[in-house]
């Protein structure tokens, strides 16, 4: 008769390959599912360095599904062994840092893919062109939680001591780490304007908007000399010039300056009554207290004031792309150039140089806004009135 102790090596031995049988399949399959998930990362970086705005949407649902996944497949028990063993532990715990950070990043991101498909293929706009503030409205929030959820994973893939796991997980999670780095202030700024944007553009009823054309090349303390401005109505989404002047159109008219602050009176004088001078002052809510009064008292009362300078006209042109009036075209390379030095030398006249400025501005604001107003030759808007004589980065105010 056999000894038990036989027996019992026997089903020990058998029972060590099959637990050894089982983790293997399991890692294994852990391994596939997160080479499923790296090349599902790739095509979306390629579809984002291409530009293939198209196909980003399907690719991030799916870039989501397959992080559900592997991350599923990282909270079982046999991944969980594998985080515990020296050596490859630490390897582990990355890959499921990485994991469970780009799983819950794609959670967020995938409220936010039917809009960006709207975006994509134009229909954010309404048919008369009116921008759907709805849209707004809901990617406000979703927007909010991407951002969130981007904080949460940065402050994970931080605690990552990446010289203690294997270069080809380590690396990863560095670049990772990185690009959301660079992503968050503009998550943060997009989350702010779709918050703020509705009621800007007028969801709540119609608001006058005030932007001015700052000139750095001529210094002022809130940014630069103002070479003109237009009046923008915005309501329900749509916008329209409804007026518009040039720095000479202006030059004359006196600006009412009791709202400015005591101190401030007493130590700019009647500078803070002239266009020319009433921004001296960096304080820009002052100045735009100022603006506003000033074009108020021309008739045309505004909700609020916006500076505009020739670095935030390049912004707007990289958007429109290249714009012409009065036979001269700008681009967002050679805008601020342009404004700040090359205008001075091909229109030395300052009133030709005011008419092609303002030209310019209206023609820019008309491309950005689809051409909803209608507009002459000269990108002059038809329907604004104009005053004065035949020669006619971004701070804002709420009034």
């Amino acid at each position: 008769m056999k000894k038990p102790g036989l027996w019992l090596a026997l089903a020990g031995f058998l029972g060590i390959v099959a637990v050894g049988a089982w983790l293997g399949n399991s890692w294994f399959g852990t391994y596939q599912q997160a080479q499923q998930v790296q090349s599902e990362v790739r095509s979306v970086e390629t579809s984002l360095r291409e530009s293939q705005w198209e196909a980003l949407p399907d690719q991030v649902i799916s870039l989501t599904a397959s992080a559900r996944v592997l991350q599923a497949r990282t909270q079982q028990a046999p991944w969980r062994l594998l985080e515990a063993l020296p050596v490859i532990g630490p390897s582990a715990v990355a890959v499921t840092t990485l994991t469970q950070s780009l799983a819950s990043i794609g959670e967020a991101t995938e409220p936010l893919a039917p809009l960006a498909q709207r975006v994509v293929e134009g229909q954010i706009r309404r048919p008369d062109g009116s921008v759907d503030l709805a849209a707004l409205e809901q990617a406000a929030p979703r927007l909010e939680v991407l951002t969130d959820r981007i904080e949460i994973a940065i402050d994970r893939l931080d605690r990552v001591d990446t010289d203690a796991v294997r270069p080809e997980i380590g690396e990863p999670v560095e670049v990772f780490r990185d690009e959301l780095d660079g992503l968050l202030p503009t998550l943060r700024t997009a989350s702010t304007l779709a918050t703020w944007l509705p009621g800007l553009l007028g969801a709540d009823g119609p608001r006058d908007w005030l932007i001015m054309l700052q000139n750095p090349a001529e210094a002022r303390g809130s940014g630069g000399f103002i070479g003109g401005y237009v009046v923008a109505r915005a309501d329900e989404g749509r916008l329209a010039l409804i007026a518009d002047a040039s720095s000479t159109d202006i030059a004359a008219e006196p600006i009412p300056a009791d709202s400015a602050p005591l101190d401030a009176r007493e130590t700019w004088g009647d500078g803070l009554e002239r266009w020319g001078a009433f921004n001296a002052s960096p304080h820009f809510p002052m100045t735009a207290a100022l603006a506003a009064d000033g074009v108020a008292a021309m008739g045309q009362p505004v909700d609020g004031v916006i500076a505009v300078d020739p670095q935030g006209m390049s912004s707007v042109l990289e958007v429109t792309g290249p714009v012409t009036a009065m036979g001269k075209t700008i681009t967002a390379q050679d805008a601020a150039q342009f404004f700040t030095v090359d205008i001075y030398r091909e229109y030395p006249d300052s009133l030709e140089r005011d008419e092609v400025t303002m030209a310019l501005v209206r023609a820019t604001f008309n491309r950005a806004t689809r051409r909803i107003v209608d507009t002459e030759d000269d990108g002059r808007c038809a329907a604004c009135p104009h005053r004065g004589s035949a020669h006619q980065g971004v701070e804002f105010a709420n009034r």
